[in-house]
């Protein structure tokens, strides 16, 4: 999984470069010019014909803006460079000298040949603002950046943003100005900020330079990456059977909802859990049962619930929010298993919470899409993991961008950005995944990365195959995530 990083530990790392292994930053400055004007050129395959268009703020991020204005200039591009005042660091001073020796093309941004120059630009390059940062825009610069973030919007050319897209920060409101652009190139290490779900779409596709720093920064949160993920999966051997894959306890269901319980069941049996039972009102039995001819179906009971013998629990898929509901929960979390605590769940969830009724000791996964975290009481990331640790669960913060935050303050984000897989049930897919990694033994923050990233992951396949799809259709593709040679390593 690849590092994350704040902006504060990004210039933390920085002084530490120069100040404990002495690298000048304007050497990393001038290797991060380089990788950025070749990691351009090469995804463009030939140099662009109009104008390389560069805007450079008075920072650091400036700095590297007018760096790279340099080399694609000497690369024989037509480079102007607009300027948001004059330089506020020695980095920034020296590397705008640099370039105006060359003499290449200067204004500043408040100039009407800048916003001219918008119709000649074959590529814009936001160098304005980065990981230094710290919003919201002043206003003595927002009605000038307003009206830049307007002219942008008007051409349709590559808009590359330095680190991040300048006016993003982290914890920034949903109503902030912020350049969209259409890629983001982070140097040295992915910015945090740019997996910001309401955000994440200025960001365009996001790259990562790697430069020659000395040693690595503190890490804010873990990019999951499928090939890693993968690799936190126990292997089954040929001599695995169904009580050593993991007994699989899901509960939900309520009429005219039985098809989430049997899509959570389905799945969890296709991450490999060797049983599944599922337990659900007396009225449903009858009608489940004969979906799934492989699963015990069994009424919701305190009885039935003190037979089960399960390594994992689900609770919630298309459960109804019946009065009865928080005290069923209740008597769930006394199995004393990792539990998921998905969709109606979440509402029994926060009764019994707000009535200090969670038992002690729960291991819970709890799994709520926007609308049911601002029930829960709402924030953003850093609200989400708050909670996280108060609680002691892991949140599994659904979204296009879906945030996994642990109670020890582990946080990891999946890039999904899949639109096909907002379609119903696919919630109670992911839930009954997790389940299933539960039960074969990972611990509830990796079964719930594992959980995200198998159903991300299988979610993509099925849209490259069919386009849009339907929630049926993943449990199948769960089945075959994992190849046979995979299963058969020790």
């Amino acid at each position: 999984m690849s590092r994350l990083v704040s902006d504060a530990d990004q210039l933390a790392m920085d002084r530490r470069s120069e100040t404990e292994f002495g690298f000048p930053p304007i050497l990393l400055m001038e290797q991060a010019a380089a990788r950025l004007w070749e990691s351009l050129r090469d995804s463009s395959k030939q140099k662009p014909e109009g104008v390389v268009l560069v805007l450079a703020g008075k920072g650091n991020n400036g700095a590297d803006a007018w760096a790279l204005a340099r080399y694609a200039f000497l690369d024989g591009c037509r480079v102007h460079v607009v300027t948001w005042g004059a330089g506020s660091t020695d980095n920034s001073r020296t590397m705008s000298r640099l370039a105006n020796g060359l003499g290449i093309g200067v204004s500043s941004a408040e100039n009407s040949t800048s916003f001219k120059l918008l119709a000649e630009a074959s590529i814009v390059i936001d160098g304005i603002w980065g990981a230094g940062f710290r919003g919201p825009v002043r206003p003595s610069d927002l009605p000038l950046f307003v009206r830049w973030l307007e002219a942008l919007a008007t051409i349709r050319v590559e808009i590359v943003a330095l680190d991040s897209p300048s006016g993003l920060w982290w914890g920034a409101p949903s109503d902030s100005p912020v350049v969209r652009a259409t890629r983001t190139l982070a140097l040295g290490w992915g910015k945090v900020n740019c997996w910001q779900p309401l955000y994440r779409e200025h960001c365009g596709e996001i790259g990562v330079l790697k430069l020659g720093y000395p040693a690595a920064p503190t890490q804010a949160a873990e990019l999951l990456e499928v090939a890693t993920v993968r690799s936190l999966i126990p292997r089954l051997g040929p001599s695995a059977h169904k009580g050593t894959r993991g007994h699989v306890l899901v509960a939900g269901g309520a009429p005219g909802m039985p098809g989430a319980l049997v899509l959570a069941a389905r799945s969890a049996a296709s991450v490999g859990a060797g049983l599944v039972s599922i337990l659900t009102d007396s009225d449903l039995v009858a009608l489940v049962a004969p979906q799934v001819p492989a699963f015990q179906v069994r009424e919701l009971t305190p009885e039935q619930m003190g037979r089960v013998r399960v390594k994992s629990c689900v609770v919630g898929p298309g459960w109804g929010r019946g009065p009865d509901r928080a005290e069923a929960l209740l008597g769930l979390l006394g199995l004393s298993v990792p539990t998921v605590i998905d969709a109606d769940a979440l509402v029994a969830w926060k009764t019994l919470q707000d009535g200090n009724l969670v038992p002690s000791g729960v291991r819970a996964i709890l799994t709520p899409h926007p609308g049911e975290w601002e029930r829960l009481g709402g924030g953003g990331v850093d609200s989400a993991a708050l909670s996280a640790q108060s609680l002691n669960t892991v949140i599994v913060l659904k979204n296009s961008v879906t945030w996994v935050l642990a109670p020890d303050g582990r946080r990891a984000v999946w890039d999904g950005r899949l639109a096909e897989l907002g379609t119903g049930g696919s919630g109670d897919c992911l839930a009954g995944a997790i389940g299933g990694y539960l039960a074969r033994g990972l611990a509830p923050y990796e079964a719930a990365c594992a959980g995200v990233v198998a159903h991300g992951d299988c979610a993509r396949g099925l849209a490259q195959e069919s386009g849009w799809f339907t929630a049926e259709q993943l449990p199948n593709a769960l089945a075959r995530w994992e190849t046979p040679s995979e299963k058969q390593k020790g």
